[in-house]
């Protein structure tokens, strides 16, 4: 796995294997989720409409 940025919250965000975005939540979910995959475009789509 490679690490796409470091410092702050984009610590977080990583590349997978397979060219997924993935991002470690900061606390799991009640289910026990920890990770959230997302393929990069619609990963950029959410990120552009946070902004």
């Amino acid at each position: 796995m490679k690490r796409l940025f470091i410092g702050g919250r984009l610590e977080r965000l990583h590349l997978t294997g397979d060219g997924q975005v993935r991002l470690e939540l900061r606390q799991a979910l009640r289910d026990g989720t920890t990770n959230v995959v997302f393929d990069p475009v619609k990963f950029l789509g959410r990120l552009a409409v946070a902004a």
